[in-house]
């Protein structure tokens, strides 16, 4: 099913920090200090033009720190500090006319001259910024060139969403003649920093139009750690994975399982899947309420195929009673939102019907769709859907035990980076791998950096294979599961694994070679390397 999301970059500022050459607290940590007998002061100084203080007097009132909260009165002295060249206020303040925020109207105009400020003194995100505002055309004219530009200046820096931006545009020929390999390279950048959007990209180049995978683990694997970071759509393909059969035989529970997900945060088309699901009986018994209900979710969230089904199942008296009205009022609907399918049946069924049922019919459609402009918005058979990409993550709740299926897939993919580190998907396997470890309360791991050499001579596959040693040490512990971890056997696990990764790495790339880690080889081969992990791990491991 062809599927779109609108990916739009949501910045939160959290901290200012302090412009004087001397080091400073940061202003956020003074700010929450702030109680009400120190405003007065702040304000007769920022009135001043005391640059600090008009920096946490917005900070003051956008917190509610001394102050009850009023974002609207802080953006007054926000204003002052980005006028006074505060770099970040600057950038701030530009968010807050893109967003709207403190009762501020939107205003992409204004929003693009405080983030071009921003940019052009070297502030990664206000780069980002400014060039989806000439991407969009978003408060400056359409331009592709300047686009690009400030895409790249923030890829430079290493910002993922500019990177991801970058690799789509020379991919997809986008203001530029298409460029795959240029494109393949910013977009593995973008997926070694385990960039969801990024993910969901690759999955569609090896995917045909029709949505069929044409390298299925490699589109599961970028699905699903997508997913493990709460992408939406990730959970709809993997629902689509399981319930097609993909990698072997269908799985109607695990697809159940990722539809439900997806749903629940309605993600319209993961409902109409359920009740496809619901009404074939596939996992489920066969429940006709149900598949109505999941279509009729599906619909309101302006899914044209559910909606053509629920006409459908109302015209032929499939699952719920016949009633012709309400199947011309679907048709009707479907045949407004310009589903070609929708109309051909609402022509079809309309010769049937009385005049007072044609009209109550219609009557109902436009009611239906008066309630529900937001559906009517969609398109036939493309489900736009609004994500967010959150530069700061606040905690997180805690999640239960990991399952048996998701141990499985940890080894699988540990075993897989051992054996080619290297592949497109491996940042996408080492993404869920790190969110995973970090994430589940029953298993630790204990990272180490056992690969280092004594004079930390560089190596360009150092931060991989650093983190191969914790994976394989966790593969050792889900295989071993004892109640007291053998951790002296745990570390060896992981070095035999970092070092399994790193001939296969050398094989691909010989100038990747390590005089220590080519040592280590030695030492495996004549059975010195338990030894030298125990010395390693006594001085490098707490």
């Amino acid at each position: 099913m062809p599927t779109g999301i609108i990916w739009k970059l949501f910045l939160v500022s959290t901290l200012l920090i302090a412009g004087s050459t001397l080091a400073q607290e940061p202003y956020e940590a003074r700010a929450v200090r702030l109680q009400p007998q120190d405003i007065p002061a702040l304000i007769e100084k920022g009135q001043t033009g005391d640059l600090p203080s008009q920096v946490l007097l917005w900070l003051a009132y956008s917190g509610g720190h001394g102050v009850p909260k009023n974002v609207q009165k802080g953006i007054p002295w926000l204003r002052k500090a980005a006028e006074q060249g505060s770099l970040e206020s600057q950038f701030v303040l530009s968010t807050v006319y893109e967003f709207g925020s403190g009762g501020e109207p939107v205003n992409h105009k204004e929003s693009f001259k405080w983030a071009l400020q921003a940019a052009q003194r070297g502030h990664m995100v206000a780069q980002h910024n400014v060039g989806g505002a000439y991407f969009h055309g978003m408060g400056i004219p359409k331009d592709l060139e300047q686009a690009r530009y400030w895409y790249t200046r923030a890829a430079e820096q290493g910002f993922a969403h500019s990177e991801w931006m970058l690799g789509r545009i020379y991919v997809e020929g986008i203001g530029v003649v298409p460029n795959r390999e240029e494109g393949l390279k910013w977009l593995s950048k973008s997926l070694a920093q385990g960039h969801s959007p990024t993910m969901m990209t690759l999955a569609a180049m090896y995917s045909d139009p029709n949505g069929v995978p044409q390298d299925p683990q490699l589109v599961f694997d970028l699905h699903r750690a997508a997913a493990q970071q709460g992408n939406h759509f990730s959970e709809f393909e993997l629902g689509r994975f399981y319930r097609a059969g993909y990698l072997g035989a269908p799985d109607y529970g695990q697809a159940m399982a990722w539809f439900q997900k997806s749903a629940a945060a309605n993600y319209g088309p993961a409902d109409h899947f359920l009740g496809a699901m619901y009404e074939a009986g596939q996992g489920v018994p066969p429940d006709g309420e149900q598949a109505r209900m999941h279509y009729e979710r599906a619909a309101g969230l302006g899914v044209s195929g559910a909606i053509q089904r629920l006409g459908e199942i109302y015209r032929d008296g499939t699952t719920v009673p016949g009633d012709p009205v309400n199947a011309g009022m679907w048709f009707a609907i479907g045949a407004k939102m310009g589903a070609a399918e929708s109309e051909s049946a609402l022509e079809t069924l309309n010769p049937k019907l009385t005049e007072p049922q044609r009209q109550m019919a219609a009557a109902r459609a436009s009611t239906w769709i008066t309630e529900h402009p937001d559906a009517m918005e969609q398109k036939p058979g493309h489900f736009e859907y609004q994500g967010w990409t959150w530069v700061e993550r606040g905690p997180q709740a805690s999640r239960p035990p990991s399952t048996p299926e998701e141990r499985a897939y940890a080894l699988r993919l540990t075993h897989k980076l051992e054996t080619d580190p290297l592949s497109l998907d491996g940042s996408a396997a080492r993404a869920w791998l790190d969110q995973w470890w970090d994430e589940i309360p029953d298993i630790t791991v204990r990272p180490c950096n056992l690969i280092d050499s004594p004079n930390h001579d560089p190596n360009p596959y150092g931060e991989e294979l650093y983190k191969q040693i914790t994976y394989s040490e966790g593969a050792f512990i889900l295989q071993n599961s004892a109640k007291v971890t053998d951790w002296e056997a745990a570390f060896l696990a992981g070095m035999q694994g970092a070092l399994r990764a790193y001939e296969s790495m050398v094989r691909q790339t010989p100038s990747a070679k390590s005089l220590f880690l080519e040592d280590l080889l030695a030492q495996r081969e004549s059975g010195q390397l338990p030894r030298t992990v125990r010395t390693l791990v006594r001085e490098r491991c707490k």
